[in-house]
């Protein structure tokens, strides 16, 4: 299933690495680095295990929801993200446009969030009221979120192999790096929504 592609030869990269924990210094000094991690990498991972892997299923407890329900509605985040990140990835090849999908990505994940939300405590979509429509919110909620986290997986790794520290410190280092420190919201979503007292 993957397609063969011709071998380029590739001068290899000389990272000037001066260990790892003044590597990692200088990424944090880094403004582009620093901004996608804060901005756009940690909170992404944050919703994704607080939102919707810890959260949502007990929300739709409260809400009278089945078990199975709750596995079906969870896997179409999982859907949404594997359909989109394929064809984003092949997007930002062709047109090299990372920061629009970042940009796209980051606001979804704002709206996916906001029907959620509205799903569970907003009076207009009362669960007791319209539990179609309520259901239809959370769902969409769900998958939009999915969507957003499609369009911000591959090319959040691009954009940080492609700044100035990637381009000092070598794009696999840095990369490698980012994706250590970007599961701080692996942690942080659910010590976060823990604390809210779901």
């Amino acid at each position: 299933a993957v397609p063969a592609q011709a071998i380029v030869e590739v001068a290899p990269v000389v990272a000037r690495s001066r260990g790892l924990a003044r590597d990692f210094l200088d990424m944090l000094r880094d403004a582009q680095f620093l901004r996608t991690m804060l901005l756009i990498g940690v909170p992404a991972k944050a919703i994704m295990t607080g939102v919707i892997l810890f959260a949502l299923p007990l929300l739709m407890s409260k809400q009278g929801f089945a078990q199975e329900d709750l596995g079906q509605i969870i896997m179409l985040y999982a859907v949404s993200v594997v359909l989109v990140s394929n064809f984003t990835a092949r997007q930002v090849d062709r047109s090299g446009g990372v920061e629009n999908a970042l940009f796209w990505g980051a606001l979804l994940s704002g709206v996916g969030m906001l029907l959620i939300a509205g799903s569970v405590w907003s009076p207009a979509l009362d669960w007791r009221a319209s539990p179609l429509l309520a259901t239809g919110a959370l769902i969409l909620g769900v998958c939009v979120i999915g969507l957003a986290h499609g369009l911000i997986n591959a090319p959040v790794i691009t954009h940080v192999a492609d700044s100035p520290v990637a381009a000092r410190l070598g794009a696999s280092s840095v990369a490698a790096n980012y994706r250590f420190v970007e599961r701080i919201g692996h942690v942080t979503g659910p010590v976060q929504i823990g604390r809210a007292h779901v």
